[in-house]
C-alpha cells in the first residue's frame, strides 16, 4: 500500500474547539443584535463564532477573550439568472475590506485577504459543482440551518461528493445560518464545526481549517479517528449508523439494529485499497438514534 498523509494524524479529538462560521445580526437582516449573538453562543458553549452579515463585516475581533475567539468574516451575495443566486461566506476578512460594494469587488478583496471562501447552501441557491469548482472556494455548505427551515434546501452532501469524487480536496461545513428568526423554531446550535486547533485565536483556528482538521455535525461527536498499520479506527458517540464512505455508491458501514447502538469500528483501508486502487476519497459519517449527522473531510490528502 502507498503511503497515505492521514489528515487528522496526532489529533486530540476531545479537545476540538466548537464553531459557528455563519451567523447573521441586526447590521444586516438578522434577529439578534451582535451582543446577543456573542452572548448566545459563549453560553452554549461555542469556542468561537464567524459573524456573516450581508455585504458588510461586523467588527468583532477586538472583543476575544481567551476562551472565545471571534472572527471578522462577512457573506457576499448576488442573484443571478434563472432563480440562481450565490452566496459566498468568507471566514478572515481583512481590515480594509470593502463593504457594501460591488460583489466583484468584494470577492476580489476577499481572496486578496486570503479568507477562507465557502459556497452557501448550494441546494437552496440553485448552485452546481461546475460553478463552485470554477471559483476560489476552499469549501461548501454540507448543511444550512436556516435553509432547513425556509424549504428543506440545507443539503449539499450531494455536491460535495461530485467535487471529491472528481479530485478537488473541497472542505465541508454544517453551520446555522443565524438569523434569530422565525419565532416558534430554534434559531441555533443546529450545525456546526469542530477544529482540531491547537490554540483559540484566529491564526490557530484559521490554520486548522485551511488544513480540513476539522469535522461539521448536527449532533454527534467524534471522540477519536486514528489510522495505523493501514486500519482506520474510529470511536464516537453512541450512533445507529458508521460509515465509512467513497464515490458514488462505495460504502464501509457499521448499521445497528433497531434499539442498539454502536460507539466505535475499526475499517480494513488497506484492503479496500488494495482491491480499489483509484479510490478518489474515503470520508467518515455517524448518523445517531435522532437521525442527526457528522462529517469529517477527506481523510487522506
Amino acid at each position: 500500500m502507498k503511503k497515505l498523509n492521514f489528515r487528522y494524524a496526532g489529533l486530540n479529538f476531545d479537545k476540538f474547539h466548537k464553531g459557528n462560521t455563519h451567523i447573521h445580526t441586526t447590521n444586516s437582516d438578522g434577529g439578534w443584535s451582535p451582543d446577543e449573538a456573542i452572548a448566545r453562543y459563549r453560553d452554549a458553549g461555542y469556542g468561537f463564532i464567524a459573524v456573516t452579515d450581508h455585504n458588510v463585516v461586523t467588527r468583532l475581533e477586538d472583543r476575544s477573550t481567551k476562551d472565545f475567539c471571534l472572527i471578522d468574516s462577512v457573506e457576499i451575495d448576488r442573484s443571478g439568472p434563472g432563480w440562481r443566486t450565490r452566496h459566498v461566506v468568507c471566514i478572515g476578512v481583512g481590515k480594509t475590506f470593502p463593504d457594501r460594494t460591488t460583489f466583484a469587488k468584494m470577492h476580489a478583496a476577499a481572496v486578496r485577504d486570503r479568507a477562507i471562501m465557502v459556497v452557501a447552501h448550494p441546494h437552496w441557491s440553485g448552485n452546481s459543482v461546475a460553478e463552485v469548482l470554477r471559483g476560489p472556494y476552499a469549501g461548501v455548505e454540507l448543511f444550512n440551518g436556516v435553509c432547513y427551515y425556509l424549504n428543506h434546501r440545507e443539503d449539499g452532501v450531494w455536491l460535495w461528493d461530485e467535487a471529491l469524487r472528481t479530485g478537488h480536496d473541497l472542505l465541508g461545513f454544517a453551520a446555522d445560518d443565524n438569523h434569530g428568526r422565525p419565532p416558534g423554531v430554534k434559531p441555533f446550535d443546529l450545525g456546526w464545526i469542530m477544529v482540531g486547533a491547537a490554540r483559540l485565536d484566529r491564526p490557530s483556528i484559521l490554520k486548522a481549517i485551511r488544513a480540513g482538521q476539522f469535522y461539521s455535525s448536527t449532533g454527534p461527536r467524534f471522540h477519536a479517528i486514528e489510522f495505523r498499520d493501514g486500519k482506520l479506527s474510529v470511536r464516537c458517540t453512541p450512533s445507529k449508523h458508521i460509515w465509512l464512505n467513497g464515490p458514488t455508491w462505495s460504502v464501509w458501514r457499521t448499521n445497528c439494529p433497531d434499539g442498539q447502538l454502536a460507539e466505535e469500528r475499526t475499517f480494513d483501508v488497506a484492503e479496500i485499497l488494495a482491491k480499489y486502487k483509484d479510490l478518489p476519497f474515503l470520508r467518515l459519517e455517524i448518523e445517531d438514534a435522532q437521525g442527526r449527522r457528522a462529517w469529517t473531510n477527506k481523510l487522506f490528502v
